[in-house]
């Protein structure tokens, strides 16, 4: 049993959260990044609300007051947080060791999800890209450092992905994937069964938030490889949603999204 701060976002974070209170951890603090009082209150039975902190707020986490009062805890757990965490809060990890020779043994206390098989495709929408590029798709389990994605590895896995799935579907089953790998590895990371080994730096590929919006305008002049043209709308299909577009005469955005199967009913 260990004692873990936990920052959640989207349904993977209920869905973690519950695998812990079911392993017989206990969250000492939870961190949501926006005031969806839906989502928070889906944690409501996961944690002592006696003794567990709430924290709400855009990168409340970067609060030092708010940091160094934190009750003691022996991992941070970063589910999907959409920001980065900053050296006063990693630092804060290393402290409570006394009494826990297992946790001692542990070089760093934290693990962040991340939907990509580290070190390629670091930082945004690493499926995105391997739609587009050919990268290979996969989850990794990692140690937090100031860098993004940059920490030791604790687990990953390559998944495979068929052709016909869009953005959205890999996404989801990329998340499924991660789930999965953190259920069967955190019993080994959580008592120092395990160590995490760094990345191969020589092999890191960063991808920025803003990469996106350089590849959905289509221009119609241009000439298209088949499979080029297919991956590009199926990397900016997620689910119903559509973000490539192409300028109409009038010069206003039509956006396009892709559907596939192998029946052809849609």
């Amino acid at each position: 049993m260990v004692d873990v701060v936990l920052m959640p976002n989207k349904q993977i974070g209920i869905n973690i959260a519950k695998y812990l209170k079911n392993n017989g951890d206990n969250i000492v603090a939870l961190f949501f990044a926006e005031d969806d009082r839906d989502y928070i209150n889906s944690f409501s039975d996961l944690y002592d609300a006696e003794l567990c902190q709430i924290h709400i707020g855009h990168k409340i986490h970067e609060d030092a007051v708010i940091v160094q009062n934190l009750p003691s805890f022996d991992f941070l757990v970063t589910v999907y947080w959409p920001f980065l965490v900053g050296d006063e809060f990693l630092n804060k990890t290393a402290d409570n060791l006394i009494g826990k020779p297992l946790l001692s043994q542990i070089a760093s206390r934290s693990v962040n999800f991340h939907p990509a098989l580290l070190p390629i495709n670091r930082g945004w929408y690493p499926h995105v890209h391997s739609i587009l590029d050919g990268s290979p798709f996969g989850v990794t389990l990692h140690v937090i450092e100031k860098g993004a994605d940059t920490g030791p590895v604790w687990a990953q896995k390559e998944i495979q992905m068929a052709t016909c799935m869009d953005a959205g579907e890999i996404h989801a089953e990329l998340s499924l994937e991660m789930e999965k790998l953190f259920v069967e590895t955190w019993p080994d990371i959580s008592t120092g069964q395990i160590q995490p080994t760094n990345q191969d730096q020589t092999k890191a590929i960063y991808h920025s938030k803003g990469e996106l919006n350089e590849i959905d305008e289509i221009n119609l002049e241009s000439s298209f490889k088949a499979i080029d043209l297919i991956n590009l709308l199926r990397s900016r299909t997620f689910h119903d949603r559509g973000f490539a577009y192409f300028l109409d005469e009038k010069g206003e955005r039509v956006y396009l999204h892709i559907k596939m199967n192998r029946t052809g009913i849609f």
